[in-house]
């Protein structure tokens, strides 16, 4: 499985930093999500990026239902 954040990011027009700030999530762990770098996510963290972009935590995710 890998994350969808860069691509949910890039849909509404969001840098990295504005999604860090929104989300209160660390740059760091924006960067190794999108970079697919980690394996490891907690619900929390999904969670505040999903509402800081607007999406279900679902969306965050690819191969989800695969």
């Amino acid at each position: 499985m890998r994350f969808a954040v860069k691509e949910m990011r890039e849909q509404v027009g969001m840098t990295k930093e504005e999604l860090s700030d929104k989300s209160g999530v660390s740059l760091k762990t924006i960067s190794e999500l999108e970079d697919n770098s980690t394996v490891l996510c907690n619900t929390k963290d999904m969670t505040h990026i999903a509402d800081a972009l607007g999406v279900s935590v679902d969306r965050l995710f690819v191969g989800l239902y695969a």
